[in-house]
């Protein structure tokens, strides 16, 4: 059967339209390439000055890229950079938290994120010291990273944050979820004696003599334990049990690392008995 010169003229055209398609999509892919090459170029320069403490004109480098190559893969590595640079090297808290957000804002399928949450939190905790805005990020940071060790950092960080706030109960609540969730953190030491401290500043003596008999039962014979003892007899004092005080301060007199202020201590207590029986 003979094709009409319809069909003839309808394959020709169908053939042109998919070569046309072709050539666009391979250009379209090579601008794409050139783009992203020249973005790591440029990026690379920023690395260089890095390395050199030239961080200011790193910067730079690392915004251009940010602002030129925005769907290039390297856009986020370059705004992680400027976090990191604004961070460590400029200590500018302001820079650097608002890259980090920018990264997690805009790309979030990036591998840098987990780390961009990880600083931003404690630009927060220890640059900014915006203690409810830490509490917030590092809840973040845990999502990020799961029961990972490093969330059992974060976890203590969001106990200190409210002690910052002074919010003691809160604290207290925070300290015991983290024991319950690393029953095994090499932090739990610390966490025991830390609650028991929180009563004391709250003025709650009979709660802290009881948190720290805990961390003398469950630590013996270390420092913690030697602090417990130290405190416990603050409580005492507090509580007017002087005779109580002083005996415990002498059962640490020898060992305790400051043995000029057990003895302060001593001799103090010793003088308010006194001035009791007159």
């Amino acid at each position: 059967m003979k094709k009409t010169k319809f069909s003839r003229s309808f394959t020709g055209m169908h053939f042109e339209r998919g070569f046309i398609t072709s050539l666009f999509f391979a250009f379209l892919l090579f601008f794409v390439s050139c783009g992203s090459n020249e973005g790591q170029t440029i990026y690379d320069k920023g690395e260089k000055l890095k390395k050199e403490g030239r961080y200011e004109e790193a910067i730079t480098k690392y915004r251009y890229v940010v602002l030129h190559y925005q769907k290039a893969k390297i856009a986020p590595e370059a705004l992680f950079r400027i976090g990191e640079v604004s961070y460590i090297y400029l200590k500018d808290f302001n820079a650097a938290a608002r890259a980090f957000r920018d990264l997690l804002n805009n790309y979030s399928w990036s591998a840098r994120c987990k780390q961009a949450q990880l600083h931003l939190a404690d630009i927060e905790m220890y640059g900014v010291q915006d203690f409810k805005q830490a509490i917030a990020e590092y809840q973040k940071a845990i999502s990020y990273y799961g029961a990972d060790k490093e969330s059992e950092r974060f976890q203590h960080e969001i106990a200190k944050a409210y002690f910052n706030l002074e919010n003691f109960e809160q604290q207290r609540v925070e300290l015991t979820l983290l024991l319950s969730k690393f029953p095994d953190s090499e932090l739990a030491q610390s966490v025991y004696y830390e609650i028991a401290n929180s009563y004391y500043i709250e003025g709650r003596p009979d709660e802290a003599i009881e948190a720290y008999k805990k961390v003398i039962e469950k630590y013996p014979n270390t420092s913690t334990s030697l602090e417990s003892k130290f405190q416990t007899a603050s409580c005492l004092e507090e509580k007017e049990d002087l005779k109580g005080a002083i005996e415990i301060l002498k059962e640490i007199e020898g060992v305790y690392p400051n043995y000029k202020i057990v003895k302060m201590r001593i001799e103090r207590i010793k003088k308010r008995l006194k001035s009791r029986r007159r």
